[in-house]
């Protein structure tokens, strides 16, 4: 396994290539949300057989609302996620992505990719706005970019 910036981490089996990457957790993200440590435990492996997406813009797919998302994302897959996890010394999810796309494999390989995004799609009674914060306690996973 091969360690690359952001914590992700690439690997080769069977001839097939893979990224074991940091999922989500319970604090509070750079876009000022968070997903409580509760659901993360429900609704974790809502993420197995999603997409990874590696865009040339290093974003999202583009869509007006999570229905939306989820029928679009899959033009901007590169790789499954078949895998996920909590890490027993940090509480943190994990995934692991199988990657077919080879500009994507070349993207990680290279150190390009730095740090990934999980997208998820909620309800809007489950979230709760406390301070400029948005707390979001049930939720499934959409993709990870």
């Amino acid at each position: 396994m091969s360690n690359l910036a952001g914590g992700l981490q690439s690997f080769i089996h069977n001839n097939k290539f893979f990224v074991k990457f940091f999922l989500i957790d319970d604090q509070l993200n750079l876009n000022r949300w968070a997903v409580t440590q509760a659901s993360i435990l429900r609704r974790i492996s809502s993420f197995l057989g999603k997409p990874f997406i590696l865009r040339k813009d290093y974003g999202h797919t583009k869509a007006r609302d999570g229905d939306e998302l989820l029928r679009k994302q899959d033009q901007d897959k590169v790789g499954t996620i078949i895998d996920v996890g909590i890490e027993d010394n940090t509480g943190k999810a994990f995934g692991i992505a199988e990657i077919k796309d080879e500009w994507a494999q070349n993207a990680i390989k290279n150190n390009e990719v730095r740090f990934v995004s999980p997208a998820i799609v909620f309800h809007d009674h489950d979230l709760i706005n406390t301070g400029g914060k948005e707390i979001v306690t049930d939720w499934i996973g959409a993709h990870v970019a």
